[in-house]
């Protein structure tokens, strides 16, 4: 009789643990996030403050709601993983996150783009275009890891569907003998 090798696979826990309060902010997606809340504040504080704009430009309002409705959702997307809440509601959070990213990455480029091409030499407006750009920047990397950990979930899903697999013809083999 020939010995068969088991298969070791990962535990699904290894795949899909997530540390929650402020240790989540120690992982690389948790630093990008602050990353990204403190560019976006720095940002929608110099668009808002800025001397000499041209009041009637339509280009400011938008970016200062780009940049404090992402930071808003960004922050929220925190305490989610900072508390547990993400774990707890069954809908596929990276998939969101990897579309959410995508869209703050893409408006915030083109209202930066925006806002750049109407600076005139006014520094806090050039100020608050370079920090739009890196937490646009910020949000495309995130994208990576959102990626990451979307691909995670199909693995624990598949692993999931494995053990229960194995768990049954455990049964049937038990019985047969």
């Amino acid at each position: 009789m020939a010995d068969r090798k088991q298969i070791v696979l990962p535990t699904i826990s290894s795949l899909t643990y997530v540390p929650t309060g402020l240790k989540y902010l120690t992982l690389p997606e948790g630093i990008l996030e602050l990353i990204e809340v403190v560019c976006l504040v720095v940002a929608f504080v110099c668009v808002t403050a800025a001397p000499n704009k041209a009041v009637d430009e339509s280009s400011y309002w938008h970016y200062q709601a780009a940049t404090m409705g992402f930071c808003l959702v960004t922050c929220l997307i925190m305490a989610g993983y900072m508390t547990g809440l993400i774990h707890k509601i069954k809908i596929p959070w990276s998939v969101l996150e990897i579309v959410y990213c995508a869209v703050a990455g893409l408006l915030l480029l083109t209202t930066g783009a925006h806002i750049a091409a109407n600076v005139h030499g006014n520094a806090v407006l050039i100020v608050a275009t370079v920090f739009g750009f890196i937490a646009a920047a910020a949000y495309v990397v995130q994208i990576f890891f959102a990626i990451r950990a979307w691909k995670r979930s199909i693995i624990a899903a598949t692993l999931k569907m494995v053990e229960a697999e194995r768990a049954q013809h455990a049964g049937t083999s038990d019985n047969s003998v």
